[in-house]
């Protein structure tokens, strides 16, 4: 449908955006990297360029090309500093390489924003509970992991994160 959708309105970002998503579904990185790189030819503001900007980012990550990783987000943050997205993705980057003291940083500039939809926002207050956990920040991550369970509770990351900290103190 996304490809029929392509056709159809070839200048709509949005439909580049659901494509890549399907690609990366599926595990295929480079497709998903050139269907954001097109979508992002068509973005008309700030705003899409922003969340395209972001994508791309963790597309990067999940190839471990980290410094095309770090570029896409310097641009994303440099159109927007308050998406809440493009902060939770600097932390992902950082914590994809285990510089886990900037990646908490970038994940509180997050939590100070407006927040994202709901399975963002589960992964960000996963993500910066693990961080706060490998720190042995205890009271914090069991907050921030019990808020990623409210929002998704039969997450078995979640779940597995959760059972970790009953020990933690």
């Amino acid at each position: 449908n996304a490809k029929y959708a392509v056709a159809l309105e070839e200048d709509n970002p949005y439909h580049y955006n659901t494509l890549a998503a399907y690609y990366s579904s599926i595990g295929n990185s480079d497709l998903e990297i050139q269907n954001y790189e097109r979508g992002l030819s068509y973005c008309l503001n700030e705003i899409e360029k922003t969340t395209f900007f972001s994508n791309l980012v963790g597309s990067y990550i999940s190839k471990d090309e980290f410094y095309k990783a770090e570029e896409y987000i310097n641009k994303s943050i440099d159109l927007n500093n308050q998406d809440a997205f493009a902060w939770f993705q600097y932390g992902e980057l950082m914590r994809a390489q285990n510089r886990l003291d900037q990646a908490i940083e970038y994940y509180k500039e997050a939590l100070k924003m407006e927040k994202m939809e709901n399975l963002l926002q589960g992964k960000l207050y996963y993500s910066y509970s693990l961080c706060c956990l490998r720190y042995g920040k205890c009271e914090i991550a069991k907050e921030y992991i019990n808020k990623a369970l409210d929002i998704e509770p039969n997450n078995h990351d979640y779940q597995s994160l959760y059972n970790n900290l009953k020990y933690c103190q």
